[in-house]
C-alpha cells in the first residue's frame, strides 16, 4: 500500500458531478481502464504513485479511494450506471429514499429517513476507507456550499471524522454563492450554516478551497471564444475546470517532482491561524489555448495573478491599481492611507493603495520546469504585479515543480498543455465573498425570507451565533492587513472579542468584463 494515501468524499448532486470528471481524469492520467486495468503510460516510471488514489482489489483490479453521498437517489442512480458506476464498488455510492429540498438541517438530521438514511451508513463507511489505506496523508471533500445535500452530509461525516481521528488533514474543495448567478434562493442560509460549522479551531476543516460557477464560467467563455469549434458551457465545462485545478494541486502527491508539498504543506505555508484556512486557486494557461509562445514560466507566472484567472469572483491584487482607476471603475473602496492622509498633496501621485494583501501563496507548475526559470519568473512578479504580503508574513511563496505535464481526455473541451501552473492563494480579499454572504443573509433575514425552511433542528439563535462565527473570520482577516510585527500585538488582536459589524452595505461587488448568460445542465 501507498504511504501517501488520500481518501475523496463528494457530496450532492454538484459534488457527485464534479467527481465524476475527476476521476476520470485521474483514469486518463495513470493509465486505469474503466474495468479496473491499467496500462502504464510512457512517461510515468513510479508504479506506485497511482496508490495515492487507488488501491489494488484481491482480485488485480484497480478501484478508486472514493465515497459518494447524496439524500435522493437520481444522481447515484445517473453514476451507478456510467462508466464510473463499474469501477467504484457500490457499497461506496450512498443515497437515501428523498431529497432534502435543498435545505441543510434536513441532510444533516438524523431522523430523515428512519427508513433508510445516509447518515447512519457514514460510521461503517469512513472506518472501511480507513482499513483500505495503510496510512492516510488526508482526507478531501467535494460539495457546494449552496445546496442541502452537500453541506448537511460534509459537516455530519466530519463531525464522525474528527471523533474518531482528530489529527488527519481535511482539504475541501467548496463552490460558494456567485455574486449574480443564482439557482437557489436559500444558498445564502446554506452557505452561512456551512461555512460556521467546518471553523478549525472547532475541530473543522483544515484548508477549504473556494470556487464559484461565475468565475469558472467566465473562465469557460473566453476559452469558447478562442476556439474555432466554440461550444456553450455548461456544469460539464465548470466541474471540468475544478478537476483540473484539484489534479494539479495534488501532483506532487503522486508524482517526485523537484519540489514537492502535499496536504500538510498547504495547511503549514497558507493557514497562518485556524480561523483563516480560506483559499482560492488560479488556473493558467486559460485563455491562450496552448499557444506555445504563450507557454514561458514567466508568462504562465504573470498570467496567473490576472483577474481571467481566478477561479473566485475576487481581485486579489486589487491594491496594485492606481487610485484615480479605483474612483473611476466605482469597484473598489478607498485604501487605506487616502483616509489617513491629512490633504491630497501629501499622497504621492504614483502612490498604490494596499486594500487587500496575500497572506501565503503556492505556486505548483507543471512540464519542464527549472528552478531558476521560475526564480527569474517569481522576480518579475515583483517587478511588474508587485504582489503585496501582509507585513508579518516574511516569505510568502511555495513552489512545487512536477516533470509530467497536464493531459486531458480526448473528450474535453480543454486542450493540453507541456507546461501549466495552478496557484493556490490565501488573500485577505476573501473577506469580501464572506462579506457578500453576510450582507445577503441580513437582508432575508429582516424580510423572514425562507425561514420556515429551517425550522426543523435551526433556531434563530444558532443562525445567530453562526453569523457572529462568520464575522469573527472576516475581522480576522482584516485584523491581518493592519497588524504590525509585534508578536504581542498579533496575540492580542486574535483573543480580542470581536465587535459585531453593524453595516455591510460597502462590501466589494465584482464585476464582470462581459455579459454572462445563465449557464445550462
Amino acid at each position: 500500500m501507498s504511504k501517501k494515501s488520500i481518501v475523496s468524499y463528494h457530496y450532492g448532486q454538484a459534488g457527485t458531478q464534479v467527481g465524476w470528471e475527476q476521476w476520470k481524469l485521474y483514469c486518463h492520467e495513470h493509465g486505469i481502464n474503466w474495468d479496473g486495468t491499467r496500462i502504464l503510460p510512457e512517461q510515468e516510471e513510479d508504479e506506485d504513485n497511482f496508490q495515492t488514489f487507488f488501491y489494488e482489489t484481491a482480485s488485480g483490479k484497480y478501484v478508486p479511494k472514493c465515497v459518494f453521498m447524496d439524500t435522493e437517489p437520481s444522481v447515484i442512480n445517473a453514476l451507478r450506471e456510467s462508466p464510473l458506476g463499474y469501477l467504484v464498488h457500490d457499497t461506496c455510492m450512498i443515497n437515501s429514499r428523498q431529497g432534502c429540498r435543498n435545505v441543510m438541517p434536513l441532510a444533516f438530521l438524523k431522523d430523515l429517513d428512519s427508513s433508510y438514511n445516509v447518515q447512519s451508513r457514514i460510521p461503517e463507511t469512513v472506518r472501511r476507507m480507513r482499513e483500505i489505506c495503510d496510512r492516510t496523508s488526508g482526507y478531501m471533500h467535494y460539495l457546494s456550499a449552496c445546496g442541502g445535500a452537500g453541506p448537511g452530509l460534509c459537516v455530519r461525516t466530519l463531525e464522525h471524522m474528527r471523533k474518531v481521528d482528530s489529527k488527519s488533514i481535511h482539504h475541501s474543495h467548496t463552490i460558494l454563492p456567485s455574486p449574480t448567478l443564482s439557482q437557489n434562493p436559500m444558498e445564502t442560509y446554506n452557505s452561512m450554516l456551512f461555512l460556521g460549522s467546518i471553523r478549525f479551531d472547532c475541530l473543522g476543516m483544515n484548508v477549504n478551497t473556494c470556487y464559484d460557477n461565475e468565475a469558472l464560467y467566465r473562465q469557460s467563455i473566453s476559452l469558447s471564444r478562442t476556439r474555432h469549434n466554440k461550444f456553450v458551457p455548461t456544469y460539464k465545462h465548470i466541474n471540468e475546470l475544478i478537476a483540473i485545478s484539484v489534479s494539479s494541486s495534488t501532483a506532487s502527491i503522486r508524482w517526485d517532482g523537484q519540489l514537492n508539498v502535499d496536504l500538510e504543506d498547504f495547511q503549514v505555508n497558507l493557514v497562518p491561524y485556524p480561523n483563516m484556512h480560506h483559499v482560492f486557486h488560479t488556473n493558467s494557461p486559460v485563455l491562450n489555448n496552448g499557444n506555445k509562445d504563450r507557454l514561458r514560466v514567466q508568462d504562465l507566472t504573470l498570467d496567473a495573478f490576472k483577474n481571467e484567472a481566478h477561479c473566485i469572483s475576487l481581485n486579489c491584487l486589487s491594491h496594485c491599481i492606481k487610485w484615480e482607476a479605483e474612483e473611476e471603475a466605482g469597484i473598489f473602496r478607498e485604501p487605506v492611507w487616502k483616509d489617513e492622509a491629512e490633504d491630497n498633496d501629501t499622497v504621492p501621485p504614483q502612490c498604490y493603495g494596499y486594500t487587500h494583501g496575500l497572506i501565503g501563496c503556492c505556486l505548483m507548475y507543471r512540464g519542464d520546469v527549472r528552478p531558476v526559470k521560475v526564480n527569474k519568473a517569481i522576480r518579475a512578479l515583483m517587478e511588474l504585479k508587485n504582489p503585496y504580503f501582509v507585513s508579518w508574513v516574511p516569505n510568502g511563496f511555495k513552489v512545487a515543480i512536477n516533470s509530467p505535464q497536464l493531459t486531458l481526455p480526448s473528450d474535453w473541451e480543454y486542450p493540453g498543455c507541456r507546461r501549466s501552473l495552478v496557484t493556490m492563494i490565501n488573500s485577505t480579499a476573501i473577506l469580501e465573498k464572506f462579506k457578500q454572504i453576510v450582507a445577503n443573509y441580513s437582508s432575508l433575514r429582516a424580510l423572514n425570507l425562507y425561514e420556515q425552511w429551517f425550522e426543523h433542528g435551526i433556531e434563530e439563535t444558532l443562525m445567530d451565533a453562526i453569523k457572529e462565527s462568520l464575522l469573527e473570520s472576516i475581522t480576522a482577516y482584516e485584523t491581518a492587513m493592519h497588524r504590525s510585527n509585534d508578536s504581542e500585538d498579533m496575540k492580542t488582536a486574535m483573543e480580542t472579542q470581536v465587535n459585531l459589524l453593524p453595516e455591510f452595505g460597502d462590501y466589494i461587488t465584482y464585476k464582470p468584463d462581459i455579459d454572462l448568460p445563465k449557464p445550462r445542465r
